[in-house]
């Protein structure tokens, strides 16, 4: 495949088949996540992200929908509704977070009554497994069902079993605007088209803490990709391009082609930090393209020309600062990395257009000095 510039893996819920027994029956909608996560006021529970978010899922459970259940004469209200998981240790769930059931669905005496239905969520906390992976996942509804009435037995457990797939994406972007990915479900690789031929991608980056969006940087702006769908440009307005995309700390940070300096977007909020009207990093020129890196201690480093900056909070300003000085016999730095388990240097080394160079020294410092490998 030509023109393949990243590779990159992300994980996201599936689900195959559904739960059914005598009282619960269960229906799910993956991508969908709680609504509270993104800010959304609404009286309704049913309204979510309208993006797709690969690691989230909505789980619907209903008491029997009308029908009858174990004492074939009617349906009675479910309460004390708790869970156990198998098969993986990376969702979080009703049990593990309230924030994943803002319904409360069968808890704090909130029952669930006869032909009513609740909604929950569950969502991927980190990533933890290979490529072409389908982990399948276990996921058992404990409750209790109230049949005192008509002379019923008092209050009994049931338990309802259901089960969904983590499963992991390799994702390929390519230079010219495409996009394939690939995972245990689907052969051979599928392809869609994040931009137009003339657009072109220029960067990329991931979010693999929050909800599990691929970000797409091109020449017509910023994109989000998940659950097989991209969304159309999300840059501020007056943006056009986007040379650079860094994920940091629950956000992605993108250098401009018309504007100068880096912006900030908010994953979990899904929007600009000042609505991008102003740059978090502001900086006097447009930096090299699709050339940064990130230091274990979360400092963003990027380049113009044959200088490559560090950009971090120093002493209350966001700065972009000399890195060391300037790479001397060279004429652009094509590319940024960290080896944390470096001696006798920073552990940055920067590609450039005659060779590889490392920095000795100290991170942050305008006295460091480059080496070529």
């Amino acid at each position: 495949m030509k023109n393949n510039f990243l590779l990159m893996i992300l994980l996201c819920l599936l689900l195959i088949g559904c739960g059914v027994d005598n009282n619960l029956i269960v229906s799910t909608n993956p991508g969908n996540c709680a609504a509270f996560n993104l800010g959304i006021n609404s009286e309704s529970s049913l309204i979510v992200e309208s993006i797709p978010a690969p690691y989230c899922m909505a789980v619907t459970i209903t008491n029997n929908g009308g029908g009858q259940n174990f004492v074939n004469s009617s349906n009675y209200p479910v309460s004390n509704l708790t869970m156990t998981i198998s098969g993986a240790n990376n969702i979080n769930s009703p049990s593990s977070s309230a924030a994943m059931n803002p319904n409360n669905c069968g808890t704090n005496n909130n029952t669930i009554p006869a032909g009513g239905n609740c909604i929950f969520y569950l969502q991927i906390s980190q990533e933890s497994n290979a490529v072409n992976n389908m982990e399948s996942i276990v996921i058992t509804l404990n409750y209790s069902v109230n049949n005192t009435l008509f002379g019923g037995g008092g209050t009994n457990s049931y338990s309802t079993p259901f089960t969904i797939y983590e499963v992991t994406n390799l994702y390929i972007t390519q230079a010219n605007g495409q996009v394939s990915f690939f995972n245990g479900s689907l052969t051979p690789f599928t392809s869609i088209w994040a931009e137009s031929g003339s657009g072109g991608l220029n960067a990329t980056a991931i979010d693999n803490s929050t909800f599990g969006y691929l970000y797409l940087g091109g020449n017509n702006g910023v994109y989000q990709y998940g659950d097989e769908s991209i969304t159309s440009s999300i840059s501020p307005s007056g943006f056009t391009g986007v040379n650079n995309l860094i994920s940091s700390g629950g956000n992605i940070n993108m250098a401009a082609t018309n504007k100068t300096g880096i912006y900030q977007w908010n994953i979990s909020s899904n929007a600009w930090t000042s609505g991008g009207t102003s740059a978090l990093f502001p900086f006097a020129n447009n930096f090299n393209s699709n050339v940064k890196a990130l230091s274990p201690s979360g400092i963003q480093y990027l380049a113009l020309s044959n200088q490559v900056y560090n950009c971090a909070n120093t002493s209350g300003s966001n700065l972009c600062n000399n890195e060391g000085g300037a790479i001397t016999s060279v004429t652009n730095v094509t590319s940024l990395g960290f080896i944390s388990a470096a001696t006798n240097n920073t552990g940055l080394y920067a590609g450039t257009n005659v060779g590889l160079f490392v920095e000795s020294g100290a991170l942050g410092s305008a006295s460091s000095t480059w080496a070529q490998l």
